[in-house]
């Protein structure tokens, strides 16, 4: 029997407790998403700057969802302004679906997530 479709899911979180600024660029090669600038530092109302990184470069054209919702696409440089709508724990992902051909799955899944608490006013 032959499988109708087969995938290889890829997944990660980025969880943020405190600024650093070496958390703006990727960690690993494989999709991530970053904070433009510190996350703490954005109120609630306010529009914070995410980069989707791939391969350690800024990744065009990725699909981001803030609060479960698709908000954008990355522009040429991988960003996308994300609104932050309430105070709390803020879940921004980014997922990508690669077709591939001639191995043992048709296509690469990649989901990423970043996480941190925004406080209710700025610091």
């Amino acid at each position: 029997a032959h499988p109708l479709a087969s995938w290889r899911s890829v997944e990660s979180v980025k969880g943020i407790a405190r600024w650093l600024p070496t958390l703006a660029a990727p960690l690993t090669g494989e999709l991530e998403l970053a904070p433009a600038s510190d996350p703490f530092r954005v109120a609630v109302g306010e529009k914070l700057t995410v980069i989707a990184y791939r391969g350690g470069k800024p990744a065009p054209g990725i699909t981001v969802a803030y609060a479960g919702e698709p908000r954008g696409l990355t522009d040429a440089d991988g960003r996308v302004n994300i609104r932050l709508r309430a105070a709390g724990l803020q879940h921004i992902q980014a997922s990508l679906e690669t077709p591939l051909a001639g191995g043992p799955v048709d296509k690469l899944i990649e989901t990423t997530a970043l996480d941190f608490l925004l406080p209710e006013a700025k610091r």
